[in-house]
């Protein structure tokens, strides 16, 4: 590349500070210069040479995705130049797509980071071009438009992204296009069931191409929903005919694999959660931030696995009974500092998470009238509660619908309402029925035997 004239800095701070400068640049253009209609406007790149220019650039930019991250915003903005200054090529959608998850999920632009992945779709929608358009339509939405949009609006793309990349040949990103499509199906409460069978099937054909990585993804996640089924000796560990952490979770860490090494720990973090383990779920939150922040910002777990992490601080700090109050401050202050992310995202304007602060609203809203001891407050946190379920239930979301039930559940039972616990908790078994998680539900009847009897009936003895 330097041989003609493409050149980038080899200090590592220069570099860093080129790709402030230059993604500060590119970002104040965005809405003008980027939108599906400017970029459709550009004219063809004829010359050869620097149709080859950009091809290498393509190439180096995956190649500095998995080896120097700091170099790869550099190529990026390279290949954005040279393709408003010279034309498209068929490699320049998807240099339009990476900018607009920069803008999203580094720079916390969506509306630009949008524009950018809408104007990449436009330059990549053509007959010639599927092997582009698989990869623009995979990375717009299953790294971009959840910041912005409903899941569920992402479902049919991803599936066509999967469709016209096996027919392409393009196995690599046609199978991560499928892997987003059914962590998607996750997220949106798809019966577990009928992902069991799916993630099986994908697994084996992402085995029978030798794409390792994608199978490791499907396997977790396959593992997960194993245990939620009740199909796991020990419902926390990912250990099963899917997964082994004990196995995968080493070999991770030895190649350095930061982004799956995150990805197991959040399913960790969503058993923990689902099997009532608060404080294995607070520990895995303090341990992981910085590595979800590094590696999985701009995937659609990232932001539920904020929440995950917020909720699990929020019961364990409630939980916590030792005289050392520092510890309890600790949990406090990531629930606090997970909390405020979720909420800043709302107020963005993303459609996902709105039920899931009503829902640490309530947490924390509840954690308050404990300490003050007013009944107003108790009251508060129930208005919480109910909001967080009625936000699930319009969007269809059974699983998050059968947490907030649960916790109100819990909630009442503290208090000794015994009928209001019962209706509650009859709620969450029969959402956790629906949703095909067996294991949940045998752990719901096994804790209500034990704790939540229900009223004993009264026998009246009528005098005539």
């Amino acid at each position: 590349l330097s041989e003609f004239g493409v050149r980038f800095p080899k200090n590592r701070i220069h570099q860093t500070v080129r790709s402030i400068e230059g993604l500060l640049k590119v970002s104040r253009a965005a809405k003008e210069k980027f939108t599906p209609t400017a970029l459709q406007s550009l004219p063809r790149c004829d010359d050869p040479q620097q149709c080859a220019i950009i091809k290498s650039l393509d190439q180096m930019a995956s190649a500095a995705y998995l080896t120097d991250p700091n170099l790869m915003p550099l190529v990026l903005l390279k290949s954005i130049t040279l393709t408003r200054k010279n034309g498209v090529t068929s490699f320049a959608p998807v240099s339009f797509v990476v900018l607009g998850l920069i803008m999203s999920s580094v720079l916390g632009q969506v509306e630009d980071g949008r524009a950018c992945a809408e104007g990449a779709i436009a330059m990549a929608r053509k007959p010639e071009n599927q092997v582009a358009e698989c990869r623009v339509l995979q990375v717009s939405h299953g790294l971009i438009f959840h910041y912005s949009q409903p899941y569920k609006d992402s479902k049919e793309p991803l599936l066509r992204s999967y469709t016209i990349g096996m027919a392409a040949g393009n196995t690599d990103c046609a199978i991560w296009s499928m892997y987003f499509y059914l962590d998607i199906c996750w997220y949106t409460g798809s019966k577990l069931d009928a992902m069991d069978q799916d993630l099986a099937t994908y697994t084996r054909m992402a085995k029978d191409f030798r794409q390792t990585k994608h199978s490791d993804a499907f396997a977790l996640l396959w593992q997960l929903v194993l245990n939620l089924r009740g199909m796991s000796k020990n419902p926390l560990l990912l250990v099963g005919d899917a997964f082994n952490e004990a196995e995968a979770l080493p070999r991770y860490k030895t190649t350095n694999d930061g982004m799956f090494v995150a990805m197991c720990y959040r399913s960790k973090m969503y058993a923990a959660v689902y099997f009532g383990d608060f404080e294995l779920g607070a520990r895995i939150a303090a341990d992981n931030l910085q590595s979800h922040m590094s590696f999985c910002s701009g995937q659609i777990g990232f932001l539920p696995f904020i929440f995950f992490a917020s909720f699990s601080c929020y019961i364990a700090a409630s939980r916590n009974t030792t005289t050392m109050p520092f510890a309890e401050n600790k949990e406090l202050r990531l629930a606090r500092r997970y909390r405020r992310v979720l909420e800043k995202w709302v107020k963005k304007g993303n459609p996902n998470c709105a039920h899931y602060v009503a829902l640490l609203d309530a947490e924390r809203a509840l954690r308050k009238a404990r300490r003050q001891r007013k009944v107003a407050g108790f009251d508060i946190a129930v208005q919480h509660y109910q909001n967080a379920i009625r936000l699930a239930a319009r969007r269809g979301l059974i699983q998050d619908q059968a947490l907030a039930n649960e916790r109100l559940a819990d909630y009442w039972s503290e208090r000794g309402d015994v009928e209001n616990a019962n209706h509650h908790f009859e709620q969450a078994i029969r959402l956790y029925e629906e949703w095909n998680a067996d294991g949940k539900v045998e752990m719901l009847r096994k804790r209500r035997q034990n704790e939540w009897k229900p009223p004993v009936e009264i026998e009246v003895e009528v005098m005539e």
